[in-house]
């Protein structure tokens, strides 16, 4: 082959010089688009309503093996079943939840989950873990548990969050990129059992209910004998089958699992891919913050402070995000989405920390943002800066997979700060992001449904919850905004004393919004006109659901 583009190089230059320009004149103009479309509140049904078409009714999950989380596909339906209280839509979410956390996919012993699932029922996985999974799913998992009040899927994010801060944070913050999926030579081999083993660690009685409730066998559902934990009965089903109860099997499995975990640690890890990633460590601040909140760990909100605080120190050069951290060494400048899920996760940090700086970081990479990354007179962000080493092609990237795109996150959280802060030129460059790719919208609105995200902000209506008085007399009212799923609320904190007047100067509509009595007072508000004040978390709570129901 060598030997052939040699010669053609020298015989025929010209034509393949000719070729290549056309070539790259196609490709840029294949991300170009531009075209735009009215999007409205049909398009957002049009994808729930595809995804339904999608969805696999018999084990949860969209599509065929192999079968992938699609965190963002559950978030948008969530946000469908707030908007729309349409029933189903909650139903493939809390389907495909419930099986995830009963499958091979999820890690039984160490928390986590792996990266998809090569079957259609969720048993077998490819081991391998990635930050990014566990980030966007533990949002996901959150999101639900506010929504039902189910108690599972506030163990299964619990049990995610310490698998991160005990196995993937540095030690000065900042978390790992991804553990590999092989060990010893083999894909799965630290996770998989044989019941032999089970049984010598565990003993007999403990050894059989372990056994029944997750799956095991002789003859193994994996490789070469051995097993996939996952949750193939229900502790009541053993109740019944062994005449046990039910609290002392569930105590029983606790004790085994943690006997287990000791044990499996004591094997060969899989390899870890130490980079610090700036978009994904994003990610995983806005889920730890937000599970800080959720779940009433300070300990989770803690961490995302210290990965804020490593990401804005170690990875920030001359005035410049970087891409990512690894031995002490920063590499290559920043890439879209390493600003816009940085902001993500400082919008976030802000929320429960109610810590004025992550607010003002948050702005300041927004404007860096939009000066380096915005196309000039037209609407979208490119991957690549304008200073950036130029490519072949400069694209825009829009599609959401695995992870949302840059363009996606950088007009949910330009939208979120504009309505915060009242600034117009935030506000604007998000409304030319969605613009700029309408028509790909309302073609394939399963293409994009993080933007899909932005979009039900844009449209609205939003929420500005703002709360003011002493920090110790306004817990009870924050403790219950934080109990309700409100995705398109943002609040603020308006402090009594100085601290009070540097929110003001930072979102100037909350200058005449101050306690009533003495009383530490809520204000909720649309469009920055707020109803009257509320001074209690029952009014509130009742306020909240009102406005949901409402719809």
């Amino acid at each position: 082959m060598l030997t052939g583009i040699a010669q053609t190089w020298r015989t025929e230059r010209a034509d393949l010089l000719k070729s290549a320009r056309t070539l790259a004149e196609a490709m840029g103009q294949t991300f170009r688009t531009g075209i735009e479309q009215t999007l409205t509140r049909d398009v957002l049904r049009k994808a729930s309503d595809a995804l339904a078409g999608y969805f696999d009714t018999a084990h949860g999950g969209f599509g065929h093996a192999p079968k992938f989380p699609q965190p963002t596909m559950l978030m948008l339906l969530l946000n469908h079943w707030h908007r729309a209280g349409e029933q189903m839509a909650l139903d493939m979410v809390t389907k495909t939840l419930d099986a995830m956390a009963r499958g091979g996919i999820r890690d039984h012993l160490g928390g986590g989950f792996h990266r998809y699932s090569t079957d259609a029922q969720w048993l077998v996985p490819h081991f391998e873990k990635m930050l990014y999974d566990q980030a966007l799913l533990s949002r996901t998992y959150l999101q639900a548990h506010q929504v039902t009040a189910d108690p599972t899927y506030a163990a299964v994010t619990r049990e995610l969050f310490d698998y991160v801060l005990r196995d993937m944070m540095h030690e000065d913050g900042g978390f790992y990129a991804a553990e590999d999926a092989d060990s010893e030579g083999r894909e799965g081999a630290f996770y998989v059992w044989r019941r032999e083993e089970i049984e010598d660690l565990l003993g007999g009685p403990d050894a059989e209910i372990f056994c029944d409730y997750y799956g095991v066998t002789r003859t193994g559902n994996f490789e070469q004998g051995e097993n996939i934990l996952h949750a193939a009965a229900s502790i009541e089903d053993l109740s019944r089958k062994l005449g046990r109860d039910a609290e002392e099997i569930g105590a029983t499995l606790l004790g085994a699992r943690h006997r287990l975990f000791e044990h499996r640690n004591s094997r060969p890890r899989p390899h870890r891919d130490d980079k610090i990633i700036v978009s994904w460590n994003g990610l995983m601040i806005s889920s730890l913050a937000y599970g800080g909140a959720v779940l009433g760990e300070p300990r989770y909100v803690q961490a995302a402070q210290q990965a804020a605080e490593f990401t804005l120190g170690s990875l920030y050069v001359n005035g410049r995000l970087m891409h990512y951290h690894r031995a002490g060494h920063v590499v290559e400048k920043a890439f879209l989405d390493d600003y816009a899920f940085l902001i993500l996760g400082l919008i976030d940090l802000y929320e429960v920390s109610l810590d004025l700086r992550w607010l003002r970081h948050a702005r300041s990479l927004a404007e860096q943002m939009i000066d380096l990354f915005a196309g000039e007179g037209e609407g979208g962000f490119f991957m690549t800066a304008r200073d950036a080493e130029r490519l072949l092609t400069r694209d825009k990237p829009a599609y959401d997979g695995a992870l949302p795109s840059g363009n996606s996150v950088a007009a949910l959280v330009l939208l979120k700060l504009g309505t915060i802060l009242m600034v117009d030129r935030l506000t604007e460059q998000a409304e030319k992001v969605l613009r700029w790719f309408s028509a790909q919208i309302a073609e394939s609105p399963t293409s994009f449904t993080a933007m899909l995200l932005a979009l039900d902000y844009r449209l609205g209506p939003t929420q500005e919850i703002v709360i003011a008085g002493a920090a110790s007399d306004a817990q009870p009212l924050i403790e219950e905004f934080r109990r309700h799923f409100l995705p398109n609320a943002t609040l603020l904190f308006r402090e009594t004393g100085p601290q009070g007047g540097a929110l003001t100067d930072l979102v100037p509509f909350t200058e005449d919004l101050t306690p009533i009595n003495d009383r530490a007072t809520v204000y909720l508000c649309g469009n920055y006109a707020c109803l009257r004040p509320i001074t209690t978390a029952e009014d509130l709570a009742e306020a909240l659901t009102a406005r949901s129901q409402s719809r």
